[in-house]
């Protein structure tokens, strides 16, 4: 995944700041505490101070000790597709699909397409015809979304077919993307450590402005690739990166990724091939969704990744 330069010319104020432009966070939040060394402790109490931001030493990491329900935990959707007003029932064409993955897939193309309301029906134009549930079934329309799109690549060519059953649309799920979601179910498997921490480093970002932050390595959540920025990065103190991540992190909200988005950093195309990265999604009240500033997994912590320039 290329990155712009100007992308990150914007974390870059006054030639000492290193910050993307993020969203509100919601009010009534319960006290937090902080993480040291696993345990938690008093958000009173002095941690050690880090030169460099990537460098392998214990640090402090921003927690919550009930990490808040994620969105999806709210909805309960089952094996349907919502979008507006609209709940279309989903379809397998992969017979041999677990219950845990149609679950799965569920929970994952709501999540995606949650900051979406409005779509339009649309006729095919061509005859195609699927083997779902056991039967033979014809292609009729697709959903056009109305909005911007964000999520996996995978989509882009799968996903939004339609037939019609009993007078009722329901979504088809095609092979392909199943497979995806079989691998990513694996990789989730695989490591399941890394998955449960990003939830609570998801919402440590939700957090943000309101979390006490006096006691905390601030520079520990941030892994700088690019050198050029680094250099600006490590002449900040401890009161101006709080000052700016309250201010620039605490103006949005973070969705959580999809499944298909928290991967190996060579399959986005990245210079930490062995790293996992996870990309994330902001979003606020008034309506506004773009993409985020991604995650990297380094030394068992989730840290804010600024990459290379160009990558």
């Amino acid at each position: 995944m290329k990155v712009n330069r100007y992308f990150f010319s914007i974390l870059i104020l006054a030639g000492a700041s290193l910050f993307f432009i993020l969203k509100k966070s919601e009010d009534g939040i319960q006290k937090p505490k902080l993480v040291l060394n696993n345990e938690y402790v008093d958000d009173e109490v002095s941690a050690h101070s880090s030169n460099h931001p990537v460098e392998a030493v214990p640090t402090p990491v921003v927690e919550f000790i009930k990490p808040q329900v994620g969105i999806m935990n709210n909805q309960k959707q089952g094996e349907r597709f919502k979008i507006g007003d609209t709940a279309f029932p989903i379809l397998y064409e992969d017979q041999d699909c677990s219950k845990e993955l149609k679950k799965l897939i569920a929970d994952d193309i709501n999540l995606i397409f949650s900051h979406l309301n409005k779509y339009e029906i649309m006729p095919t134009g061509s005859k195609q015809i699927v083997r779902a549930s056991g039967e033979d079934r014809e292609i009729t329309h697709f959903i056009h979304f109305i909005g911007p799109q964000y999520g996996p690549g995978n989509y882009k060519d799968y996903f939004g077919r339609l037939v019609e059953i009993k007078g009722e649309y329901h979504l088809i799920v095609p092979e392909p993307l199943i497979h995806a979601y079989e691998r990513a179910l694996a990789f989730k498997k695989q490591h399941s450590e890394a998955f449960d921490q990003l939830n609570h480093f998801l919402n440590t970002m939700n957090r943000i402005s309101e979390i006490n932050l006096r006691g905390a390595d601030l520079k520990s959540m941030f892994y700088i690739s690019d050198s050029s920025l680094r250099k600006e990065f490590d002449a900040m103190s401890h009161q101006e990166l709080e000052k700016k991540m309250r201010g620039e992190y605490g103006k949005y909200k973070w969705r959580p990724p999809s499944i298909l988005e928290v991967k190996y950093g060579d399959e986005f195309g990245r210079e930490l091939p062995h790293e996992i990265i996870s990309n994330n999604y902001i979003y606020n009240d008034d309506g506004y969704f773009d993409s985020g500033i991604p995650f990297i997994y380094h030394n068992r912590k989730w840290k804010i990744f600024i990459p290379e320039y160009g990558t």
